[in-house]
Parts: C-alpha cells; sequence; structure tokens
C-alpha cells in the first residue's frame, strides 16, 4: 500500500515518536510511506527518518489557520496517489478535507488523548463530520480512549477500533541489574505543561526526599512551566537532587540509568514514555488516567495512584525494595514485548487500512 501519514510537526513528544515508529515498521513490512509536517520544523526525529531514506514533505505552515495548506496536500495527493492519508493530532483539519476532495479511499485518524482534550470545540465539530459523514476511520489508543470517542461523537465502539502504541523494543537499553549505583533514581519524561502536572510531582518527591536522602529526581523536556518548575525547585531547596535535563535524543540511556519512571499527568493517551520504559524494564508509577489502566496491571508492572501528592510519595517510597523494584520491572518488558511492539502496531494498521479501503 502507498500511505502517507500527516502530522503538524516532529517535536520530541508522544504522537510524533509513534509516527516515527509506524512509518518504520510499515517500510519493514513492505509498504510504500510517505511522511507530511505541516510546519519546517527539524528535530533529533527528522533527522533519524530521513536518515532511513524517508521522504519527509514540509509545507512551511504559518502560525494559525493557514489557508495555503489544503491546496499544498490536495496537490501532493494528486501527485502521490495514496491508498491512505492517515493524519495524526490537529492536522486533521488540513489532510483530511484534502482528502476528501482529492478522493482517497482510506482515511485514518489516531486519536491521541481522550476525546475532549484531542482537539478544539471547533477541532471536535470537525470530526464530528469526518467521523459520521466522511468515512474517516478514528483510531483510539486504548479502551479509555475508545469510550470517550464514542461517547462524544456518537459512534459505537467498533467504528474507533483500539491499536496500541509501539515502538522498536530493539532501541530500548534493558536493564540488567536492578540494585541502585547511588541515590535511587526517579525519572519523569514528558512536556512541563499543566498536563503532565510537574507541580505535584515535585511536591511528592520532596515528601520522599526529606525521609530518604539518598533519592534524586530527573527531568527531561522543556516547555512553557520550565522556569516555573525551576522556581519551585529552588524554593524546596531540592536543586542539588531535581535535575533538569531539557530535550535530549539519549532518553533511552537515561531510562536505563535510572530506577522508576514516575509520571504525574492530569490526563493522558497512551504515553509513548510509559512503553518506552516498560521497553526498558523499568517499574512505573503513575497516576491512573486516560488509557494507562490499560497499559499497567496495579501491582504488577507498577503502581498506579490517585492525583494526590500523599499517595504518589507513598508509592515512591514502596520503590525503595529493590525486589520490588525488579518484579515489576521484569513484568513491564515481557508485556512490552507482548503488547507494544511496532511491529504488532503495524500489523493492526494495515488490518485498519484495508477497512478503510473497502469502506
Amino acid at each position: 500500500m502507498k500511505i502517507i501519514q500527516v502530522i503538524p510537526m516532529f517535536g520530541l513528544a508522544g504522537a510524533e515518536t509513534m509516527c516515527e515508529n509506524l512509518t518504520l515498521a510499515l517500510i519493514n513490512q513492505g509498504h510504500d510511506v510517505k511522511v507530511v509536517s505541516l510546519y519546517d520544523y527539524h528535530s533529533a526525529i527528522t533527522d533519524r527518518l530521513e536518515k532511513s531514506n524517508v521522504s519527509i514533505s514540509y509545507l512551511g505552515k504559518k502560525k494559525g489557520w493557514d489557508n495555503t495548506i489544503i491546496p499544498k496536500l490536495i496537490r501532493l495527493f494528486r501527485k502521490e496517489k495514496p491508498d491512505i492519508v492517515h493524519s495524526h493530532l490537529y492536522a486533521i483539519k488540513y489532510a483530511m478535507v484534502a482528502a476528501i476532495i482529492v478522493g482517497v479511499k482510506g482515511k485514518i485518524h489516531t486519536i491521541h488523548n481522550i476525546a475532549n482534550k484531542e482537539t478544539t470545540k471547533m477541532g471536535q465539530r470537525l470530526n464530528y463530520i469526518f467521523f459520521n459523514y466522511a468515512d474517516v476511520i478514528p483510531v483510539s489508543l486504548s479502551a479509555e480512549i475508545q469510550r470517550t470517542v464514542a461517547e462524544h461523537y456518537k459512534l459505537a465502539g467498533r467504528q474507533t477500533p483500539i491499536v496500541y502504541n509501539g515502538i522498536d523494543l530493539n532501541k530500548c537499553q534493558q536493564k540488567k541489574n536492578y540494585e541502585k549505583t547511588g541515590n535511587l533514581k526517579f525519572i519523569h519524561v514528558g512536556r512541563f505543561s499543566v498536563q503532565k502536572n510537574h507541580e505535584l510531582l515535585i511536591r511528592a518527591f520532596y515528601r520522599v526526599h526529606i525521609q530518604n536522602k539518598d533519592t534524586e529526581l530527573i527531568l527531561i523536556g522543556a516547555g512553557e512551566l520550565q522556569e516555573k518548575v525551576k522556581r519551585q525547585i529552588e524554593d524546596l531547596e531540592l536543586e542539588q537532587v531535581v535535575h533538569c535535563i531539557g530535550l535530549t535524543d539519549e532518553t533511552y540511556s537515561w531510562l536505563n540509568r535510572a530506577d522508576v519512571l514516575v509520571m504525574s499527568s492530569r490526563y493522558e493517551g497512551m504515553p509513548m514514555t510509559i512503553i518506552e520504559a516498560m521497553g526498558t524494564g523499568l517499574p512505573i508509577i503513575s497516576t491512573n488516567v486516560g488509557g494507562i489502566a490499560s497499559m499497567i496491571e496495579n501491582g504488577k508492572e507498577g503502581i498506579l495512584t490517585e492525583i494526590d501528592e500523599n499517595e504518589l510519595a507513598s508509592a515512591m517510597h514502596k520503590m525503595e525494595d529493590m525486589k520490588f523494584r525488579e518484579y515489576l520491572g521484569k513484568n513491564a518488558r515481557t508485556k512490552a514485548e507482548n503488547l507494544f511492539s511496532s511491529a504488532v502496531m503495524a500489523q493492526k494498521y494495515v488490518d485498519i487500512y484495508r477497512k478503510g479501503i473497502k469502506t
């Protein structure tokens, strides 16, 4: 099949990483895949894709609504004649209009978050039209997302199939030893944003650290709240044990050196960070939001908590037990192998693509 994936830009975040993993896995399975980035933004992901000889078209989008994007996509689709157009995030409002005009049969959109958090109110109204009247198949990342999509857009569950995100597990630097070296190292990977709720994480870690000085916290990512979080770290006098790394293309190495992944999000879809940590063999602590409960069984691959600093701190204290960390981490790796490989993800999308072509 000839497939074009369309995404706003390749920032270093979950949806973008999923698009990269899916593209490479589909190519490995013999499909012709091209990628479209609405913006001209380049990153480690675009570098990796281009080094793998993946064709990326950059459309030079301006901020806000850009009237030039749909005509550019129409010209591109007419030239390439794809069997499938697969959109991500808010690229749907450009990609699917162009795909409908050109007459592309297979139109797929991955919903990366719960329905009312995926896009704006106007975007949700457009999605309703696409999903109910234009044969666009919405793919959900988890059962929780499927439920919200079905309710929000008045669809039957079968109209929004579930495909778990997947990664190339060979890229993970799998843990072999669960004994801590130096401090017990907690790690968080994610954008400094309201969604990721760093403020809660820092408060919980403070509670842990005042009882156990042999602990530290590593924060990977960037975002609009980064300076605010740094001020919170300074106010709590945690500068020596909370490390803000920024953006890095060495995430797998950082995960391998850590002892526990901790997530404090207010809402989520199916975070790629958790899958990468599971592939590494890390135990997980996470707030029980969005699709995370379909990834982590409480007490088996990790600990799920409410959005509460006491619960989060209590879970972090439990990770002081090396045998417990090892038990959770090894279970996490096994589950990643069974459910969250990019090859499995790609095959499930191919099945949906074939259904879309027949619609």
